[in-house]
């Protein structure tokens, strides 16, 4: 339900080009009010322009901006970034460095309320940096920094908040404690956010959807779960998450349709509870296998379950898990098992499938490319 405090985001046929070169391509995107929603896709893809075409930053070529009943962006309507109540927390947080942490938070507030003010108060509480400040922002961690920034966002109470790789200058351990932190709060405030990002765990944390970009176009919007279990192309597949690809050939159709495989007979989403593909018995597809869903055995002459026949070709252990590469029938597949290596290079092994129903894809997979 849409609030004050939140509003939903239209985004109707926007363009955008750059010298002549398309970087947005007819895009639309609808946020609830309330919810967070990811632009996951790889760099140079677009997504940062869409987000400084919603804030007002760029103007669009051609579509429909519209924050809550208010139109931003349209045919010969342009309303100015400081007048749309949309906050944005930069990639690289942008503090004044003169400024102390309060000052810092005024900053996007009337004048008069600059240097003192319940509102600046009460964002520094939102993100615990109330003893801070006095600080500058010299004398803050990198955490902390951010969430300065995204205190001085929240503190004029915007409608809608972009955050444009707002954990891309933290390092890994940070990374995580920041973003679980901001995950928390982004729910507390209930403002309607949209973020950037290039990598998946974080759009899949933060994001209760996820907008695929790729070349300028929202190529898939789902929640996580659905982006990563149901990708509608072999590229949103291999972008969110590992990937490999066997060939199969339809072996029955609905209600049960099934693929035969190098791993036997695998289900595939029935019609009505899935997008399932409609080729008919005997097609030739390409299906999805993830790390995930393999598991390597030892050769064994009574395991009469469906397999591949292997050989490990490499071994990469992690700590808390192992990937074999598996070469069987041409192709190298990649098996995640828990715990430390059991196999090393150059060990026979079978692989066997032990997923639920499989995506297939008509012809050819292509390869995720940036």
């Amino acid at each position: 339900m849409e609030t004050e405090q939140s509003a939903r985001v239209e985004v109707a046929g926007v363009t955008k080009s750059f010298s002549g070169e398309a970087v947005l391509r007819g895009v639309n995107l609808d946020v609830e009010p309330g919810s967070t929603v990811a632009l996951l896709g790889p760099s140079g893809c677009g997504k940062t322009t869409l987000l400084r075409v919603i804030a007002g930053l760029e103007p669009a070529d051609d579509g429909v901006v519209v924050v809550g009943d208010r139109v931003l962006t349209g045919p010969g309507v342009f309303v100015p970034p400081e007048e749309r109540r949309v906050g944005l927390v930069f990639q690289d947080w942008a503090l004044f460095p003169h400024l102390n942490v309060a000052r810092n938070v005024g900053f996007g507030l009337p004048r008069s309320e600059r240097r003192s003010s319940p509102r600046i108060d009460e964002a520094l509480h939102l993100v615990g940096m109330e003893e801070f400040a006095d600080r500058m922002p010299d004398t803050l961690s990198g955490g902390q920094q951010q969430r300065v920034a995204l205190a001085r966002a929240v503190a004029p109470r915007p409608r809608v908040l972009l955050l444009d790789e707002p954990f891309s200058n933290l390092d890994a351990t940070m990374r995580v404690r920041v973003r679980n932190e901001i995950h928390e709060l982004l729910h507390l405030l209930g403002i309607t956010s949209i973020f950037v990002t290039h990598d998946q765990d974080e759009a899949f944390v933060l994001g209760d959807r996820v907008a695929v970009v790729n070349a300028g176009a929202i190529v898939q919007t789902g929640s996580p779960e659905e982006i990563y279990e149901r990708p509608s192309t072999p590229w949103v597949a291999g972008f969110v998450g590992a990937a490999d690809f066997v060939t199969g050939q339809i072996s029955s159709t609905a209600p049960a349709i099934e693929v035969t495989t190098m791993f036997g007979r695998l289900p595939v989403p029935s019609p009505g509870t899935d997008d399932a593909t409609g080729t008919a018995v005997g097609s030739m597809v390409s299906v999805l296998v993830r790390p995930e869903h393999l598991r390597v055995s030892v050769p064994d002459a009574t395991d009469n379950a469906p397999h591949a026949p292997g050989v490990v070709r490499a071994v990469e252990y992690v700590g808390r898990d192992t990937v074999y590469a598996v070469e069987s029938a041409g192709a190298v597949l990649r098996a995640r098992a828990l715990g430390p290596p059991l196999f090393a290079v150059g060990d026979p092994v079978l692989i066997h499938h032990h997923g639920g129903p499989v995506r297939v894809f008509g012809g050819s997979a292509e390869s995720p490319t940036g």
